[in-house]
């Protein structure tokens, strides 16, 4: 399957949270860092994972889910859709922030990412993600790697530096302003200063 320009919008008001990682992809397995994107809903869930080089999603609905967590023993008491809502909260505050009791591990089989997340409360759920890559047949609305981290990534970045950029503009003129409001005040004060010392002189001459 896929990623579509759908799927796409689904994310675009997620926000990216860092991962570290057990990461056996790369020769020298060590803990990388990864972002995920994610966005769980009443009936499915939407996963997006990236270490800025490669990028994978994983779609599931309804059914497709329950059968994951039987096939995989979450080690739930998945018995049917009614235990769907639970399952969904479950996997969504494990991919809200990294959880000191949880483990995190990447492992990367026929370009699929499988990433099964373990907590101390015994339960247990792999996310078998695709990679998002180009082909020659690709449909029309489908994303490759490269556009999907540029709708989602790079794009949002320029967008806050250019934010930045102006912010730091506008703080510069701000200072500048008052910069020159004080250097006017100093020269009110100094010619103040200049006007009393005639004053003073004025007055001493009249007494003499």
């Amino acid at each position: 399957m896929p990623f579509t320009c759908n799927h796409g919008a689904e994310l675009c008001s997620a926000d990216w949270v860092a991962f570290n990682i057990n990461d056996d992809i790369e020769p020298k397995g060590d803990e990388k860092a990864y972002l995920i994107k994610s966005i769980f809903k009443n009936d499915f869930y939407l996963v997006l994972v990236t270490d800025l080089r490669r990028i994978w999603f994983e779609e599931l609905r309804g059914m497709e889910i329950i059968a994951r967590a039987k096939e995989i023993e979450t080690g739930l008491d998945i018995t049917d859709e009614l235990q769907l809502p639970n399952l969904l909260t479950l996997l969504s505050e494990l991919l809200k922030v990294q959880r000191e009791d949880s483990t995190y591990d990447v492992e990367l089989v026929n370009n699929k990412a499988t990433m099964p997340f373990f907590s101390h409360a015994s339960f247990n759920y792999q996310h078998a993600n695709n990679i998002c890559h180009k082909t020659e047949n690709m449909e029309i609305n489908a994303l490759d790697e490269q556009s999907v981290l540029y709708q989602h990534f790079i794009l949002p970045m320029m967008h806050i530096t250019l934010e930045y950029r102006e912010q730091v503009n506008l703080l510069k003129t701000m200072i500048k302003d008052k910069e020159n409001d004080v250097t006017e005040m100093l020269e009110l004060l100094n010619k103040a200063k200049l006007s009393d010392c005639d004053r003073s002189k004025r007055f001493q001459l009249h007494i003499n």
